[in-house]
């Protein structure tokens, strides 16, 4: 539908089921299912050098242990938060949602 060609769907859980697939050079983690640091760390060595892993968070746990298990990977890290809030019409009532925290880590070459 979205005339993308180099997209791979595999079926299973992380971080056995990246077993035997090519070496990447980004990896885009959302949701973990507590698996995070055994899908950071095998990420980490399967990425090719100058690579990026990116871990979105909802959990303040997840935004919490994200940076520090790539910092133990040996990846250069960095975050981000975003917070939205949804109003209906003009005065209406404020709707905040669930802040979200991207964090970014880079193999170093």
């Amino acid at each position: 539908k979205f005339g993308l060609f180099n997209v791979i769907a595999v079926d299973g859980t992380a971080p056995r089921a990246l077993e035997g697939l090519p070496q990447p050079d980004r990896v885009f983690i959302g949701g973990s299912k507590g698996q995070l640091r055994e899908i950071i760390n095998f990420c980490a060595h399967a990425i090719l050098p100058g690579g990026i892993i990116v871990a979105n968070a909802i959990l303040e746990t997840t935004a919490r242990n994200a940076p520090l298990f790539m910092e133990n990977a040996g990846l250069s890290v960095d975050s981000c938060s975003i917070s939205v809030t949804r109003s209906q019409g003009a005065g209406g009532i404020d709707e905040k949602l669930n802040k979200i925290t991207v964090t970014r880590g880079i193999r170093r070459k």
